[in-house]
């Protein structure tokens, strides 16, 4: 299986939201001089974010404490992180295995009940259940890969450190023309 890798700079929107978060439990002096390079990897269930901080020069207990931070920000920093497409597609194909499983259940315990009433009716009671049962093993595939899939997913971000002066890029109005 290949693993996704994705690159992210120091001046990219999600980059400067896990600064923002871990900045106030690191003092200033423990800071590193560079940005620091963090390799994130999602949980399979698209909930939150791992971060390993192993090839900088943050302290081990900073560090410790970051990676908690990181991990308790949870589903916010997910929406901002290159993950979040595929955090998108594990939720959905939960929705859709949960719609499964609870619309199995009563059609189980229907079949009995549906026979007694009418017995013709028993076994298009059974083929629905089956047709329920049939999408329900193939959503929890599709949910398996998915979760392979974001599981795989790697992303480097460069993590700014305070006083590192950004090149944020601007988007130009088309309305203002340059001044001569």
């Amino acid at each position: 299986m290949s693993t996704d890798l994705v690159y992210v700079s120091a001046a990219s929107p999600f980059s400067q939201e896990v600064f923002r978060r871990i900045r106030p439990g690191i003092p200033r002096e423990r800071w590193p001089i560079d940005a620091m390079t963090v390799s994130f990897t999602a949980d399979p269930s698209g909930l939150f974010l791992r971060a390993s901080f192993d090839d900088n020069d943050l302290p081990a207990s900073y560090a410790q404490q970051a990676v908690q931070v990181i991990a308790h920000a949870g589903v916010d920093l997910v929406v901002q992180s290159p993950f979040a497409t595929m955090a998108a597609a594990v939720m959905r194909a939960k929705r859709w295995r949960d719609m499964f499983l609870f619309l199995a259940v009563p059609l189980l315990f229907g079949i009995p009940l549906v026979g007694a009433v009418l017995s013709r009716l028993m076994m298009p009671a059974a083929g629905l259940f089956l047709v329920d049962l049939l999408g329900l093993i193939l959503v929890q595939l599709q949910l398996t890969r998915r979760k392979i899939a974001i599981a795989n997913a790697r992303c480097i971000a460069e993590i700014p450190v305070p006083g590192m002066r950004l090149q944020v890029a601007r988007k130009k109005k088309k309305d203002q023309e340059p001044s001569m």
